[in-house]
């Protein structure tokens, strides 16, 4: 089994609030959080999200095109492991669009409350975006099968 902690200084100066989250991936292995991201259109209340507050994210405006580009492109410059996470769930549903399924479950104080996230459909990007934004601790576990090998690959990473 792989195990991935991921060392940063990108620390949170928020309070602790007693919530924890696993995101649980199938058929995809996450990739480091991106720089760069071109939204569709229709995901325009995550790009408001996103550049809205102090979350690390600005909208990037292209020279005037003819045609007008399909896509909002947001960067992503994180400070802090709340706005690394952003970016890092980004990724994930950015990534998850060319195949794969995605859960999160979140655990409080006397309970847990689970629910896949459906990556096509804005409004619960968003919520995903903003549980794993406000959450003290974030495990991520995946599997996948390597093409190479043909083989089932699961591992887990901390954020």
């Amino acid at each position: 089994m792989n195990h991935v902690h991921l060392q940063s200084d990108l620390r949170s100066k928020r309070p602790r609030k007693g919530i924890s989250a696993e995101v649980l991936i199938d058929g995809l292995s996450p990739a480091p959080p991106r720089d760069i991201f071109h939204l569709d259109f229709r995901y325009a209340i995550l790009s408001s999200f996103l550049t809205s507050g102090d979350r690390g994210f600005m909208r990037s405006i292209p020279l005037p095109q003819f045609p007008k580009p399909a896509f909002i492109t947001l960067c992503s410059n994180p400070r802090d492991l709340d706005q690394y996470r952003l970016a890092f769930g980004l990724t994930l549903l950015d990534d998850l669009q060319k195949g794969g399924r995605m859960g999160i479950r979140l655990h409080f104080s006397k309970s847990a409350v689970a629910k896949f996230v459906a990556v096509n459909e804005p409004p619960a990007c968003l919520k995903f975006l903003e549980a794993i934004e406000g959450v003290d601790d974030l495990l991520v576990k995946f599997r996948y099968r390597d093409s190479r090998s043909n083989s089932l690959v699961r591992g887990n990473a901390s954020l």
